[in-house]
């Protein structure tokens, strides 16, 4: 069963001034204990904590204060092109990608094929990430984070990438991940959206959070 839970956890980043140290609390004393069937939408204005808050509870950042703990398959859908090699080819990257993920080299292999026929990238796969136009890199990174569905499914506003058809294939693929997600965690300005797929909501405002049922 998928789980995550985070106790009293803080996020603090030591910030320097001329003679003192400070720290700066991106996030503070927040709480959350998710299961199976759960819909966390998360809002706040710029700067309120949401992506260092995602970070956390996808492992990136662990809690200077307070603890956490995660079970379950986790997929990612921050910052698409981290860990992406210019200078290898896109199946190399997707080998790369899917051995830090801990996938299994069949669910590599099966990901190199998917992103041949779902990205439209079969006579580029070989090359040279560089060479990719920026909508080819974008379809590659695209297809890595999403050819396998997860438990527990973390995403940072809503996705748009490449041109038209390609967004509407991009759409059905992100609204199945997101039907087969056991928890899901979306942070967004989009009311509506969130409105439309979440059950509860996260207010962030300066690095506090406040749970509620309800978007108002």
């Amino acid at each position: 069963m998928a789980q995550i839970t985070l106790e009293n956890a803080w996020v603090e980043f030591p910030v320097r001034k001329a003679g003192s140290n400070t720290n700066f609390a991106a996030l503070k004393d927040i709480s959350l204990d998710l299961k199976s069937g759960d819909r966390l939408g998360i809002m706040g204005p710029n700067g309120s904590g949401k992506t260092t808050l995602l970070r956390v509870l996808t492992g990136i950042y662990p809690p200077t204060r307070g603890t956490y703990s995660s079970s379950g398959d986790l997929g990612s859908m921050l910052d698409l092109n981290a860990g992406i090699n210019s200078k290898s080819s896109g199946r190399d990257n997707i080998m790369f990608r899917s051995k830090l993920l801990g996938r299994p080299k069949k669910l590599a292999l099966a990901t190199v094929e998917d992103a041949c026929e779902f990205g439209g990238l079969a006579e580029f796969i070989d090359q040279p990430v560089e060479t990719y136009s920026s909508g080819m890199k974008m379809r590659l990174t695209f297809s890595i984070a999403t050819a396998i569905p997860s438990q527990i499914l973390v995403m940072d506003e809503w996705l748009s990438v490449g041109d038209d058809a390609f967004q509407a294939k991009a759409r059905e693929r992100i609204d199945h991940l997101v039907n087969q997600a056991e928890i899901l965690v979306l942070a967004s300005h989009n009311k509506n959206l969130l409105g439309g797929l979440c059950t509860s909501f996260m207010k962030l405002n300066g690095g506090s959070g406040v749970l509620s049922s309800t978007l108002e």
